[in-house]
This record gives structure tokens, sequence and C-alpha cells, in this order.
């Protein structure tokens, strides 16, 4: 499992090298909110996406990420370890609601990279641009797994532009 999560760590970092200086690079906490069955608590991310301007408003392109879930009070009165790791891989959709403020969506399929499956991956979001390198965003990332679980997590984090 861990040779899995480091090869995954390497893959997310090449690609963040390779789309270059366009690239995004999003750092973010949250608090997960999930169903009763599934793995909740405190999650971090970390995302990279190549956006095309497809005109004035409007920017479009792949996304990778790895979502960390650290599992949830259980884990302490408990004493279990359920965490989960995800890498969602989506197409992005970004539309300016002005030069500081913007929505998007992210929308694909999340591979279940520690002991859990697959999901469907859906992601709403707001942004607002502190200068020209960072960004406050307010993101909502959903999950719908085949057993019927969905994993989900409400955060707030930074996006540094590289």
């Amino acid at each position: 499992m861990e040779k899995r999560i480091l090869v995954t760590l390497m893959l997310f970092f090449v690609l963040i090298k390779v789309v270059g200086q366009e690239s995004k690079l999003n750092l973010g906490a949250g608090l997960g909110i999930t169903s009763a069955e599934a793995i909740g608590g405190v999650a971090i991310s970390l995302e990279s996406n190549y956006l095309f301007k497809i005109s004035d408003k409007f920017k479009l392109g792949p996304s990778i990420s790895l979502l960390h879930y650290f599992g949830g009070f259980s884990n302490f009165y408990e004493g279990t370890n359920k965490t989960s790791t995800y890498l969602p891989t989506a197409m992005a959709l970004r539309y300016s609601l002005s030069k500081k403020s913007m929505i998007g969506f992210d929308f694909g399929y999340s591979i279940g990279i520690s002991d859990t499956e697959g999901a469907s991956y859906f992601r709403p979001m707001y942004g607002y641009t502190l200068n020209d390198k960072l960004m406050l965003q307010l993101t909502y990332s959903s999950m719908g797994q085949e057993n019927g679980d969905l994993v989900s997590n409400l955060s707030i984090g930074i996006m540094f532009k590289i």
C-alpha cells in the first residue's frame, strides 16, 4: 500500500512539473462530511490542473488530485486506524463571475488507492482571487461508490499559481 501511495505522489509531482508555468497547484485542508458507513473526519488534498482558455469567461482542462481522509472520531474511541486515499482524475470547468471571483466544477472518476473502491467524482467550487498568485477556494468533493456509500468533503483551500 505504501508503494502505491509513493508511486502516486511521484506521478502527481511529475505531472505538475510537465504542465509547467500554466499549471495550478491547490493545497487545502477540510472537514470530511460522509455517510455513516464511510470514513469521515479531517481530509487534506493536493490538486493540479491545466486549464485552456475557451473564451473570456470559460476555462476547461484536465485535473488530477490526491485526497486523503484521516478518519473520524471513531479512530480515537474505537482504537482503529480507518483512513482512505483517493486519486480523482477529472475534467475541470471554470467560469469567471468577475475579475476577482469564479465558480467551477470538476467531474470524473476517483481511483481508490488505500483499500477503497473507486467512485464517480463531482466537485463544485467557488474561488476568490486574493492576488496574482493566490486564490481562496471553497469546495465540496463528492464521490459516489458502487456499494452506495457517499464519501464527501467540504473544504477551504488556497490555489497557488505556479
